[in-house]
């Protein structure tokens, strides 16, 4: 039979667990901070950019064990998700100027979304192993 046997000392590592506590916290605020950071400046990159306000809103809102990515400006969501098509209501068209040609139309869209958040979470998932290396050693060479 072919077998790996891995083997511990469960009672020392707990020790040198237990040892560690305040370092482990600091360890996991310290991942969180470094993977935060990296989802905003993988999300400011991936995001549209017509007048940089959307990327520059980005931001990271921090609370003990939890970091919150996200931009702040009020049409991210249609950014992000896309909107149906928009009517005009009170006015018999839209009036839209594109390269100086003034264009007159009963409705336009639908538009698309970029998705940019959901295609920051899949970039950034592969690295979480690397920033946690990163930490560990980090944490265990202050120990």
């Amino acid at each position: 039979m072919i077998e790996v046997k891995v083997e511990s000392n469960i009672e020392e590592f707990l020790a040198r667990l237990t040892a560690l506590g305040p370092k482990f916290l600091e360890g996991q605020e310290l991942f969180l901070n470094v993977a935060a950071e990296e989802a905003r400046e993988t999300m400011r990159g991936i995001a549209p950019e017509r007048t940089g306000r959307l990327r520059e809103s980005i931001t990271v809102e921090r609370d003990f064990g939890v970091r919150v990515v996200g931009p702040t400006v009020p049409y991210a969501y249609v950014a992000n998700y896309g909107r149906g098509p928009v009517f005009a209501r009170r006015a018999h068209a839209l009036r839209f100027e594109i390269g100086g040609e003034v264009i007159f139309r009963k409705r336009v869209g639908p538009a698309r979304g970029t998705h940019f958040v959901e295609n920051t979470a899949r970039a950034i998932e592969p690295d979480y192993p690397k920033i946690a290396q990163q930490v560990i050693e980090e944490v265990l060479k202050e120990a």
